[in-house]
């Protein structure tokens, strides 16, 4: 994939963003950028099932109940699910 042939050369090369090859694990920069965008994509998913599984977890009777306390419409349950998931953050890290 990120060969100096790889398939990111050739799309970037299609694209016209590049006009030569980049040698993506050959350089230093590029080499940690490509670690980084491989972890990001390894935890992403990871650390998604736990905050999907958190956010099932909230009674819609509490949903309910902050709806009638703000009555304001798209703020409530943001915050709410924010403040309900904030200790399944604390088990991800």
């Amino acid at each position: 994939m990120f060969a100096t042939n790889g398939f990111v050369n050739d799309v970037l090369m299609g694209m016209h963003l590049t006009h030569a090859q980049i040698n993506w694990l050959g350089q230093p920069d590029t080499a940690r950028m490509v670690i980084i965008l491989g972890l990001l994509w390894r935890w992403t998913g990871y650390n998604m099932v736990f905050y999907l599984a958190a956010m099932q977890n909230i009674d819609y009777s509490t949903l309910e109940a902050a709806k009638i306390d703000v009555a304001e419409v798209g703020v409530v349950e943001p915050h709410l699910v924010e403040v309900r998931t904030r200790q399944e953050h604390l088990v991800e890290a």
